[in-house]
């Protein structure tokens, strides 16, 4: 829990103190996270557990990133400055609100799957009945820094409150 909390904070105060507000719109600025990007999801994906169901969820979980970043887009202006003829991009709270929830309802599940019974045990039956593996889970939840991937796992059945998984 701590980690998902301090990843997400840190990726929360990263885009609002570098995007927040009005800001010069620079290819120097904007070119490196369209390198780091992919190169990032292809290192995170390459231990990242390739059963069908496992696939699925990583695709759903892409296209529930990409409605987040069009929102982001979305409440994102840019101008042109009269005088200079420099862009700029405009961030203000709707934009901040769309990470925070974004950000948020990550570590809002890891808080369930950790500390709620009944979402845990609902959780467990769904991955049961749709052959989803425990690594999937524990991939996203623990990808970084000492992130240990253990491949070939078994989908995961409801357990009683209070068990987990190894």
């Amino acid at each position: 829990m701590r980690q998902a909390v301090l990843i997400s904070a840190a990726i929360l105060g990263y885009v609002l103190l570098t995007n927040y507000g009005r800001r010069r719109f620079t290819w120097h600025k904007w070119a490196p996270l369209l390198l780091a990007i992919p190169a990032v999801g292809a290192a995170y994906l390459q231990s990242a557990p390739a059963t069908a169901a496992d696939l699925f969820s990583y695709t759903s979980a892409v296209v529930i990133g990409g409605a987040f970043g069009l929102a982001a887009t979305a409440t994102t202006g840019l101008d042109r400055d009269p005088a200079t003829g420099r862009l700029y991009t405009r961030c203000g709270l709707a934009f901040a609100v769309t990470w925070v929830i974004a950000l948020g309802s990550r570590v809002a599940l890891v808080w369930a799957l950790q500390n709620d019974p009944g979402f845990r045990r609902a959780a467990g039956r769904f991955m049961a009945a749709h052959a989803i593996t425990a690594d999937v889970i524990a991939h996203v939840r623990s990808a970084g820094p000492g992130h240990v991937h253990r491949p070939n796992r078994r989908p995961v059945a409801a357990r009683p409150a209070g068990q987990l998984s190894s």
